[in-house]
């Protein structure tokens, strides 16, 4: 066993990074499936050992993302198509990038309960909140959708963790700071953006689309999510509400309605330009040729 800088004592295999890089480089890298339900195992295991110091948690959760990501996008791709796969494969997938999200996002939100109540470790990681408030939210927009394709129930917990990680932001003024969300990843994005993304998204009634629908719309939040806004006052283009102190799915706009102070409110109205001018490339792209 070892102790010191990593808390109290742990015989954890990911004791420190060496150990938890020379394990991913073991990893299948020839079966996806496999391989990122290793990842998913190994990020549950990170996330529920409360022995490791904050920041080396924080970092185990970071590596392993990371190393999930261009695997997982690839799976994605393969689970949203045109031709719909089979029903075992379906299920397959639904269960490998379900779970890979749900525990990324139940890892990362572990971290910032141990943030917000002053654990050991969390000093070293106070320049990196923004970047743990992000990519919580991003594995959250993942989770949301594995139980939208099905239909299903979304947990109260989901949006109270949402609220919390909002309100966290907010108070701590980094809600429009620029983060870099994976490496290799172009453009920034912000606390703000993703839970603007998220709400935006799941308030156009997504869970009544078809699964390649959903990804479709998710995608397009995330192309324009820097054009949503989430302001304290309800304004002429408000769509949709979310409480902040009162934590539920976000709702359709009632005009003359009464709000609390901890209402926020969600405008798309930044978006209809962006949308147009992409419905306007598409047409001149699908038009047949003139010939000469």
């Amino acid at each position: 066993m070892l102790s010191g800088i990593f808390g109290k004592k742990t015989d954890h295999p990911m004791v420190d990074i060496k150990s938890a890089q020379a394990l991913l480089d073991d990893l299948p890298k020839n079966d996806t499936h496999k391989l990122l339900m290793e990842l998913t195992e190994w990020i549950e295991s990170v996330s529920e050992n409360t022995e490791f110091k904050i920041d080396h948690q924080f970092a185990l959760l970071r590596l392993l993302d990371e190393a999930a990501q261009p695997h997982a996008r690839k799976m994605i791709r393969e689970y949203f198509t045109p031709n719909e796969p089979g029903k075992f494969q379906e299920n397959r997938l639904w269960l490998v990038l379900g779970n890979l999200s749900r525990h990324t996002a139940g890892g990362y939100y572990k971290v910032f309960n141990r943030y917000c109540n002053a654990e050991k470790g969390s000093n070293a990681i106070k320049a990196q909140l923004s970047l743990l408030l992000v990519r919580t939210v991003y594995a959250m927009i993942g989770q949301l959708k594995f139980v939208c394709v099905r239909y299903g129930y979304v947990e109260k917990a989901f949006w109270t963790n949402l609220a919390q990680i909002y309100t966290h932001a907010e108070l701590q003024k980094c809600l429009d700071a620029p983060v870099g969300l994976y490496p290799g990843m172009a453009g920034n994005t912000s606390v703000k953006c993703e839970v603007g993304h998220l709400l935006a998204w799941y308030g156009c009634g997504v869970n009544t689309l078809k699964p390649l629908y959903m990804h479709l719309t998710e995608r397009l939040m995330a192309q324009y999510c820097s054009t949503i806004d989430m302001l304290p006052l309800q304004g002429e283009h408000s769509l949709f509400s979310f409480d902040l102190d009162r934590p539920a799915a976000p709702r359709r706009v009632k005009v003359d309605a009464s709000a609390h102070p901890s209402t926020r409110f969600i405008s798309m109205a930044g978006m209809q330009p962006k949308l147009e001018a992409l419905v306007k490339t598409l047409e001149r792209m699908s038009s047949p040729m003139i010939s000469r």
